[in-house]
Parts: structure tokens; sequence; C-alpha cells
């Protein structure tokens, strides 16, 4: 089993079609305290094909220290039979940032890390 994540500025569904927008490695923001938006797609493929896996995302900061998360979802394949075996699924998050930083979306199968992904976290000089 493997897992993908992309992050983006938002993600539509057209026509059972996932629609992504701008891919996010950075974010820069005006001020702190900030809540930043940004939506998350997990591809997770080479799923066991009659059994379920639990799934969460967490976002979490250099510190290790959990900033937002997902309930657990659980997933099962529902691909046609000649496709490999996975599921997509995307999340909308909202959090609360506070100062110059890596965060990470973290993406837990089974209890298991499978992926990571790092988003920048800076704050911009207005010009004035």
């Amino acid at each position: 089993m493997w897992v993908n994540m992309l992050i983006c500025d938002k993600i539509d569904v057209r026509d059972n079609q996932f629609i992504l927008g701008r891919i996010v490695n950075k974010l820069a923001v005006p001020t702190y305290p900030f809540v930043i938006k940004f939506s998350c797609l997990i591809k997770i493929a080479g799923l066991p094909e009659l059994d379920t896996v639990q799934t969460e995302l967490k976002i979490v900061n250099s510190n290790a220290e959990v900033m937002g998360n997902t309930l657990l979802q659980v997933h099962r394949n529902y691909r046609e039979d000649y496709m490999v075996p996975g599921v997509d699924q995307y999340f909308d998050f909202k959090v609360l940032v506070e100062q110059n930083e890596n965060i990470y979306i973290e993406c837990i199968v089974d209890g298991e890390l499978k992926s990571r992904y790092p988003i920048n976290i800076n704050l911009v000089e207005m010009a004035g």
C-alpha cells in the first residue's frame, strides 16, 4: 500500500473528478496569529481488496505538537475490478498559525505514518 498527498489552496469536485487549485508548498501570512486555509487530497493505492483501513490526517508543527486533525476515517476499495484497489478523498483545513515555521500534514493509516507533507509558513512584510 502507498499513500500520496497533494496540498492545494482549494479542491473542488465536478462530475466525480477532483479539480485542484494551486499546489501549496509555502504560505505567506500578513500577521500573527493568523488562520490559514488549505485542502488536502489523499490517494491510497494498493488497498487490501476485501479489508478496510483506518486513516487520519494530522497537522503538526516543528515540535510535533498537533495543530489540527481529521476524525478517523474507515476506507475500503470502491474501484472497478480492472483498477488498482484504492481510495481518493479530500479534506479542507483551517489552522491557526502563530509564528514562522514549517508545519507538516501527516497521513496515518492503521496507526502507521504513511506520508508527510511540509508547508513553510512565513510572515510577509506589507509595503506601506
